[in-house]
């Protein structure tokens, strides 16, 4: 990542996060899914209800897009991996310690569970189903088509990672349908937050 594209992402991400004076309980809210699950939507909500910090990782990638010369689908995914730490580690120095980060934990457990522990955060995962069919209509109504076959290109994949998660960890939550489980979600959440 060069020095000009930090810049960038600090001035329009990290600088633009809001909430960061509220004053919350150290919590690390993330989800377990697929992409274009729900998790963004969902997190945007409880951020928002809850006075979160929303660190919606789909702002820093657009950022990438429009300021780097992309010359392949993983670039800016290895751009971000070394971007979010920096993040994380200037949000442990906040005063909102309700932290909620769309990102799916599937290929990240260990480390997500590693952080919060060093950092004296309550981790809270929620898992988001859907099923594929549902997912790959949403990708090919909302993204181009080349960006559309991709993203179903690595739904083999995704699932595969989200598999292997659900049998190694029990998320504290499940969510199949985001209208009727969602309520009871934000009221638990609430709970274990406060």
């Amino acid at each position: 990542m060069t020095e000009h594209l930090k810049e960038i992402l600090d001035e329009k991400f990290y600088d633009q996060l809001k909430n960061k004076d509220v004053s919350n309980s150290k919590s690390f809210i993330c989800f377990a899914g697929v992409p274009y699950s729900g998790r963004t939507k969902i997190a945007k909500i409880i951020a928002d209800l809850l006075q979160g910090v929303d660190i919606d990782k789909d702002i820093a990638r657009t950022l990438i897009y429009e300021n780097e010369k992309i010359e392949n689908t993983q670039q800016p995914e290895d751009i971000l991996d070394e971007y979010m730490p920096t993040v994380l580690k200037r949000l442990i120095k906040v005063e909102n310690g309700l932290l909620v980060i769309d990102a799916s934990i599937d290929r990240k457990a260990d480390e997500y569970k590693k952080w919060t522990e060093e950092n004296g955060y309550k981790l809270i995962v929620v898992s988001v189903e859907v099923n594929r069919k549902t997912a790959e209509d949403v990708i090919k109504k909302e993204r181009d088509a080349g960006t559309a076959e991709w993203f179903i290109a690595q739904y083999d994949r995704w699932y595969a990672d989200h598999e292997k998660f659900l049998a190694e960890n029990k998320p504290d939550f499940t969510i199949e349908n985001i209208e009727n489980d969602l309520p009871d979600l934000i009221e638990k959440i609430k709970k274990l937050v406060q």
